[in-house]
């Protein structure tokens, strides 16, 4: 099965296993060392060892339950921040035509609308920067 992954709201690839997120650690040669998201929070335990689109170890000691939901968002989020990058829509019709197809628990757990807009702006900023 490949690998999951989702961009963070820094852009940063996170890896979705099992409905965790995990953030990078560490790249070794062909190695990739994966803590869960909750680590600073939490304290939790969870860790992920991938190579070549494999888990090779997985260590499943969370102190947290997981949250799809909260996956849901990154990638509702991710898709908002493309879609501003390539169409040049409000960002209120953005954010609409994005949100009108999730589910009401996902949609109660998203941003500030206010928030949201802003992103929208700043990833339209630095697109149009990198041109």
């Amino acid at each position: 099965m490949p690998l999951e992954f989702v961009l963070s709201q820094k852009g940063n690839q996170q890896l979705i296993n099992k409905d965790f997120v995990y953030t990078t650690v560490k790249i070794r040669e062909d190695k990739h060392i994966w803590k869960c998201v909750h680590y600073n929070r939490h304290k939790c335990l969870g860790r992920v060892w991938t190579a070549e689109d494999i888990v090779i170890y997985e260590n499943d000691k969370h102190n947290h339950v997981p949250d799809v939901a909260e996956i849901r968002v990154k990638e509702v989020m991710a898709s908002i921040k493309q879609k501003a990058e390539t169409v040049m829509d409000t960002p209120q019709q953005n954010l609409a035509s994005v949100t009108s197809s999730i589910p009401a628990a996902v949609a109660g757990i998203l941003p500030p609308v206010a928030g949201i807009k802003r992103n929208i702006l700043k990833a339209r900023q630095k697109a149009a920067g990198a041109m």
